[in-house]
């Protein structure tokens, strides 16, 4: 993948990305999430190292070693604890996944690409294990890693409703890709959420084995 991941662009970038080019790049992963939970699959490890960019700047999802078809069809969840710590929500940490818990780290790795720091990171927790039992006992409104203040009121408004405690009450992909958070200030060829439902654009946009967005 022509410039390696979001992370490794972050770093060369200073960092930190601005707002603007955090949300393009949310949305983007975004995409390639909706088509996976559209299929069925939670992918369970989301954060800005498995988020690749091409050399035209397009953002894909990758390593999906976690993925997990969802068990209970009716819920939409699935077992079993995976992931990276600070990116975990509080029911992941349980060994409980929804595909809303895939919306958690999304909006975990936005607060990484703005600030500049780890999700948690204010916290100054050194150990995995700590910060396992922190995000796992944590309980509202302290259950979310902080975000930065200087954020639009309109991206700190799309991150508590993606930090909701209960999985059931965060949006879906299809409700966030309509959030008036991504509505306008984008580029036109990003292929809208109606256009991510369309059999054929995704066959065509994720042909092959990473699932791309």
């Amino acid at each position: 993948m022509g410039n390696g991941s979001v992370r490794g662009m972050t770093k060369q970038l200073g960092g930190s990305l601005n707002e603007a080019s955090a949300r393009k790049v949310m949305y983007q992963a975004l995409l390639g999430l909706h088509f996976l939970h559209h299929k069925g699959i939670i992918h369970r490890d989301i954060k800005p190292d498995n988020m690749l960019v091409d050399d035209e700047g397009t953002v894909k999802l990758s390593d999906f070693g976690t993925c997990k078809e969802t068990i209970h069809a009716a819920s939409g969840t699935t077992t079993h604890v995976v992931g990276t710590v600070c990116y975990m929500s509080p029911e992941s940490i349980s060994g409980k996944y929804f595909q809303g818990s895939d919306i958690w780290s999304l909006a975990a790795s936005f607060v990484e690409m703005v600030s500049g720091r780890m999700p948690w990171s204010e916290l100054d927790i050194k150990q995995s294990i700590h910060l396992l039992f922190h995000i796992g006992s944590a309980k509202p409104p302290f259950h979310h890693p902080a975000f930065p203040q200087f954020l639009s009121l309109e991206a700190q408004s799309m991150l508590l409703d993606c930090f909701s405690y209960d999985p059931r009450k965060r949006p879906n992909t299809g409700q966030l890709l309509s959030h008036k958070y991504f509505i306008g200030g984008l580029d036109s060829e990003i292929p809208t959420a109606e256009e991510v439902d369309d059999h054929e654009l995704l066959d065509e946009v994720h042909s092959d084995d990473s699932f791309m967005s």
